[in-house]
């Protein structure tokens, strides 16, 4: 069976062996390589920084919009309560009175054509 780590781990001996005969031809290479490895690791640490940045500022606007939706459903059933009471009362304070009006306007206008 294969196995990908002991393989692995047997070319970087066979590499640290082959450095350790030529150190004048491998120098460079591992100079080059540990420049490239830190510029990648850096590389790496801005974008999660960046992300971790960007998922802060979502995360708080989430919590701002939620905040607001939260406001916005309070405000409209207060409101809405609000205008069903005052509908249901000028209803029904205007189905009580509509017929002593009713007789009002007719007695005053018939009052008025007599006269």
């Amino acid at each position: 069976m294969f196995d990908k780590h002991a393989c692995r781990a047997a070319a970087v001996k066979r590499r640290s062996r082959w450095a350790a005969a030529n150190p004048h031809l491998f120098a460079p290479v591992l100079a080059r390589s540990y420049e490239i490895d830190k510029l990648t690791a850096s590389q790496r640490l801005d974008l999660n920084l960046e992300k971790g940045r960007m998922r802060d500022e979502l995360q708080s606007l989430r919590d701002k919009t939620n905040e607001l939706e939260i406001k916005a459903s309070l405000l409209s059933a207060r409101s809405t309560g609000w205008l069903a009471l005052s509908a249901g009362w000028l209803a029904g304070y205007g189905n009580a009175n509509v017929p002593p009006c009713r007789f009002l306007w007719l007695l005053l206008t018939r009052s008025m054509r007599h006269s």
